[in-house]
């Protein structure tokens, strides 16, 4: 069968090299307390039953979902729930795709393709790449997230109610388990001596991991357990108290003989005001004092922007700040990823004379180009070509979930005391234009 060259690595069959994603197979995202897990942090988690890990605690991985996906993907077909990526792919031919990045040759899963491809879509594997959350404890309760992921979301939805949107995340509670009484977690601690080893990757995310001590256990575990090939990452907001910081610092110092390396990723999406109203309870002051102080300590950090209508105002600032801390010899990244979920935050949504924002950004990004990563540069890239393809969008829907961003906001700022106009003064055009219905 002829192969198609994707990433330079010449593995892939021509039938499914526009469907294909290693991710299927080699990473699994754990989230214990929602009873659900999924391939990337990009498709809509699923939930297991006990059915799934009554006989093989792997099945927290190879469920009956994730093979039929699998299945589809070697039949050369495009499963619906990885639109994240097909929408980039088919938005613009040389824009690059999270998918792609995976397959390639240096990519996450490169080497584990040729074996892959000659799979039928039921095996049992061992992950690669493994994220996992114990449970939903949070000190914050960021716009765009919801009750399943944070505490202080659920005891707000808890006291108030839904929201009056049509997105459902934020309409109704989710039942979240406990991580002393989650036989899931009891399944995940059977499972990891038998893919610990293989593992190349392992994330630990939450709601916010220094509040779980589930949490320290894995990283006890990945200290007494020595995987030089594994790079272990640490999602933390960084706004928790100093103590938890301490303890973290701590750990991290464990690590570093036991694997390959060990980097922070931590949450910002914009700066200053705009930062603290976007992420409910977030501190721009302490983020930025933490975040150089854990990076003072020798761990690497890479900061995750959720790029969403909000972010784009100040953006250029935040770059600023990120190249300041790297030439003061500070290993600090950023990412982008775009934020589509919830619609009602998609950057496609502001009208055309936002536009003069975006354009701000692609000048920013063509003046510090040389001093940026390959990975800055491609997401950003992503987020102005996500932009531009606005015109693309149904108009009506455009229309409706503008007004579901504003009937959000206005039930938002009710609840938390906030003013959305008050920090973001650039959306003052935005509602002089139509008032919500």
């Amino acid at each position: 069968m002829k192969e198609l060259e994707l990433g330079g690595n010449k593995v892939i069959p021509i039938k499914m090299a526009h469907s294909f994603c290693a991710a299927k197979w080699y990473w699994v995202t754990l989230h214990f307390g929602m009873k659900s897990n999924h391939s990337c942090y990009h498709p809509t988690p699923q939930h297991w039953s006990l059915d799934d890990i009554k006989d093989n605690p792997s099945g927290l991985h190879n469920t009956a979902w994730k093979k039929e996906q699998r299945k589809q993907m070697l039949a050369g077909e495009r499963p619906k729930e990885c639109h994240y990526c097909w929408t980039f792919e088919d938005l613009n031919k040389d824009l690059t795709s999270d998918r792609m990045v995976f397959n390639g040759a240096n990519g996450t899963f490169g080497s584990d393709i040729p074996e892959t491809v000659e799979f039928n879509g039921t095996e049992n594997i061992n992950p690669r790449y493994m994220e996992v959350s114990f449970n939903h404890r949070c000190n914050l309760a960021c716009s765009y997230c919801s009750p399943g992921q944070s505490s202080r979301w659920h005891e707000e939805i808890k006291r108030f109610g839904g929201y009056p949107v049509k997105d459902a995340t934020v309409r109704h509670l989710h039942d979240n388990m406990p991580e002393d009484e989650n036989p899931y977690i009891e399944a995940f601690w059977k499972w990891l001596p038998d893919c610990y080893d293989g593992l190349r990757y392992l994330r630990v995310t939450g709601g916010e991991p220094l509040m779980s001590h589930s949490a320290d256990k894995l990283l006890d575990y990945a200290a007494n357990n020595e995987n030089k090939q594994l790079t272990i990452a640490y999602n933390t907001n960084l706004c928790t108290p100093d103590r938890r910081i301490d303890h973290l610092i701590e750990q991290a110092d464990k690590l570093k003989d036991k694997v390959e390396r060990f980097r922070i990723y931590t949450s910002c999406d914009t700066v200053g005001e705009q930062a603290e109203f976007i992420r409910h309870g977030f501190e721009w002051d302490r983020w930025c004092a933490n975040t150089e102080r854990v990076a003072r300590a020798g761990n690497p950090v890479n900061v995750m922007c959720t790029f969403g209508m909000l972010s784009v105002f100040k953006f250029p600032e935040f770059i600023d700040q990120v190249l300041a801390w790297r030439n003061d010899g500070l290993d600090i990244k950023f990412s982008c990823a775009a934020l589509v979920d919830p619609k009602h935050f998609d950057v496609r949504l502001l009208p055309d004379e936002y536009d003069y924002y975006w354009h701000i950004l692609a000048n920013k990004l063509e003046s510090v180009r040389d001093q940026l990563t390959p990975q800055e540069i491609r997401t950003l890239e992503n987020m102005i070509a996500l932009r531009k393809s606005k015109d693309a969008m149904d108009q009506d829907e455009r229309a409706d979930l503008l007004n579901e961003f504003k009937i959000f906001f206005a039930e938002h700022d009710r609840r938390r005391n906030t003013s959305l106009l008050t920090a973001f003064p650039e959306l003052q055009g935005l509602y002089a234009q139509a008032n919500t219905q």
